[in-house]
C-alpha cells in the first residue's frame, strides 16, 4: 500500500512539473517534456506489472499452503476443477 501511495505522489509531482514546463514552448523544453512523459508512462506500466505479479504470488502461495496442509482435499479439489473445465469445454465445443 505504501508503494502505491509513493507512486501516486511521484506521478502527481511529475505531472505538476510537466504543467509548469508547458509555459515554455521552446524546442528543448518540448523535447524534455516528451522524454519525461515517456519515462513516466513506462514507470507506471512497470509498477502495474509488478503489483500484478505480487498478487499472483500471494494466490499461488495460498494455494500451495492449502494443498500442503490438506493434500487429500487439495487433490479432490483439483479433480473437481479439472472435471468442471472438461465439462465446460465439451459444452462450448463447436458441434459438427
Amino acid at each position: 500500500m505504501q508503494s502505491e501511495q509513493a507512486m501516486q505522489s511521484l506521478t502527481d509531482q511529475v505531472r505538476e512539473l510537466l504543467t509548469l514546463l508547458e509555459s515554455c514552448p521552446t524546442p528543448d523544453i518540448t523535447h524534455l517534456r516528451s522524454r519525461i512523459e515517456d519515462t513516466l508512462d513506462s514507470a507506471e506500466r512497470a509498477h502495474y506489472r509488478s503489483s500484478v505479479r505480487a498478487r499472483l504470488g500471494k494466490y499461488a502461495t495460498s494455494v500451495d499452503h492449502y494443498v500442503t496442509t490438506y493434500p487429500r482435499l487439495g487433490f479432490l479439489t483439483g479433480i473437481a476443477v479439472g472435471a468442471a473445465v472438461v465439462h465446460l469445454g465439451s459444452r462450448f465445443r463447436s458441434r459438427e
